[in-house]
């Protein structure tokens, strides 16, 4: 639920230019569809950084830059914990994963998310996913 999770903080004015990232993120989420899957599917280029993958909605033109990391941060968490979960299939379905690749170690990305995730106070995005709940989201 990616997609919604950002257009959910854009709608809560919590980043910048809330119309424009709302329509760049249901772009982004109509994009991931079985057709054009395997253009949006990880490879071993993305595991460089947690945030490669969320590049592409990571450029915020004004705003509060603390509150837009803090809510890309969660969004990789959430990502992170997705991976989680599909490790065993992934290898399974000979699918690229960080975490089953060994190129990531879940507790330590996580609680690096968290550190920067805490960092930053801001009820209103908690109201929406906080670094709790931010694992049970299920990713796009």
């Amino acid at each position: 639920m990616t997609a919604s999770s950002v257009a959910t903080f854009a709608a809560a004015r919590l980043f910048p230019d809330p119309t424009w990232d709302e329509i760049v993120t249901a772009v982004a989420g109509a994009f991931h569809i079985r057709a054009t899957r395997r253009y949006f599917s990880p490879t071993p280029a993305d595991s460089a950084s947690v945030f490669a993958r969320l590049r592409l909605g990571m450029s915020f033109d004004g705003g509060d830059s603390a509150i837009a990391e803090r809510g890309m941060s969660l969004l990789a968490a959430e990502m992170v914990s997705d991976y989680r979960r599909d490790a065993e299939e992934d290898v399974f379905l000979k699918k690229y994963n960080p975490i089953s690749a060994g190129d990531w170690d879940y507790e330590t990305v996580v609680a690096d998310l968290k550190r920067k995730i805490e960092a930053v106070d801001c009820p209103e995005m908690d109201a929406i996913m906080s670094v709790d709940t931010a694992p049970e989201v299920l990713w796009l």
